[in-house]
């Protein structure tokens, strides 16, 4: 855990507009760190240890207000016991209201699609989930990519699984 270090940087660094973390140690603990900044651009990578509480950090400070690019690249990994879920995604759009851009991809298997689908099934994106966040996007201008579309399916559970890695791509 590098909470100390995301404190620092916020501490030092109060003006800083876009801010792109990869690191597996990253948590919840070191996003609230960071929620104090004005942030307008927030990209997290390769961070198995995020949950909701990622949200309620960003909406509790003033990034909520600022925050216009969101880019979740195998975040919350599906091994996870507690990945952001698709209502802790759509939550954050709702909270921010100038966010317009979203890229959502979670991790897949190609090799085990059988592992994989039900693993995906944690990140809790059904059918109206995902609606309400595309609609939402898209109330306010954004673009989404649906050429992708073709790899979405949904479980006997109702919730989307993808053979790619894809759950919401916003075209810039």
């Amino acid at each position: 855990m590098n909470t100390p270090f995301y404190s620092a940087l916020a501490a030092a660094k109060p003006d800083l507009r876009m801010l792109s973390l990869e690191d597996d140690t990253l948590d919840d603990a070191c996003c609230a760190a960071l929620s104090a900044l004005r942030l307008e651009s927030l990209n997290i990578s390769d961070s198995d240890q995020l949950s909701g509480a990622l949200v309620d950090g960003i909406l509790a400070g003033p990034c909520a207000t600022t925050l216009r690019d969101v880019g979740l690249y195998y975040v919350a990994g599906i091994d996870s016991e507690s990945p952001l879920r698709g209502a802790d995604v759509l939550r954050l759009i709702r909270g921010c209201p100038r966010l317009t851009r979203l890229d959502w991809f979670v991790h897949h298997d190609d090799e085990d699609m059988t592992m994989t689908q039900p693993k995906q099934a944690a990140f809790c994106l059904d059918r109206a989930t995902l609606a309400a966040i595309e609609s939402l996007l898209e109330s306010r201008g954004a673009r989404i990519d649906r050429s992708l579309d073709q790899y979405k399916f949904w479980g006997s559970d109702g919730m989307m699984r993808t053979g790619g890695n894809v759950l919401v791509f916003c075209k810039r």
